[in-house]
């Protein structure tokens, strides 16, 4: 019996304008087709003031994205832009 697994890891990553309107989350789409995810982030693009970056994200097989969320200071959703980065395996 002889098996071989290959595996390719690969990041993906972009901007997004997470939109304090989006009840549900702002959906951030990968734009590689991934098997598996292993890791996700998300930071405000230009702070000021403390703001929280929440990352939605169910860890299934062949993901097509997740959804953010991103608070001020007081607890509020504001829209601000995000970058996210993305790690998984294609």
């Amino acid at each position: 019996l002889l098996v071989n697994l290959a595996v390719k890891r690969e990041n993906d990553g972009g901007e997004i304008v997470a939109l304090a309107s989006d009840n549900l989350g702002t959906q951030v789409n990968f734009t590689k087709a991934f098997k598996d995810i292993e890791s996700v982030t998300a930071t405000i693009k230009t702070p000021q003031e403390p703001y929280t970056v929440v990352v939605d994200f169910q860890d299934v097989a062949n993901p097509i994205g997740f959804k953010v969320f991103v608070f001020d200071s007081t607890g509020n959703r504001v829209t601000k832009t995000v970058e996210w980065k993305a790690r998984g395996v294609v």
